[in-house]
């Protein structure tokens, strides 16, 4: 399987364990969450763009319940929820 992710200001608790909330989409575009809490590069290689790149998301900005992260959204200008 492969996904496609993009990190959120959103982080929970899982488990005694503080998780950044990523979404993410599979391959054949099925949505879902990631709760990454670590993430690791080679550091034998250059990391200054990642390490960029990822200070721009900290520290999070909104912690949140596992039960709000998975409910549904509203559609846009509807008020519906997807």
């Amino acid at each position: 399987m492969k996904l496609t992710i993009t990190s959120t200001e959103k982080f929970i608790t899982l488990d005694g364990v503080h998780c950044r909330v990523w979404e993410g989409v599979t391959e054949g575009g099925v949505p879902c969450f990631v709760f990454v809490h670590r993430i690791a590069v080679d550091t034998d290689r250059d990391t200054a763009q990642f390490e960029r790149e990822l200070m721009e998301r900290l520290p999070p900005a909104e912690a949140c319940r596992l039960a709000d992260v998975l409910s549904p959204r509203p559609t846009e200008g509807t008020g519906d929820h997807a």
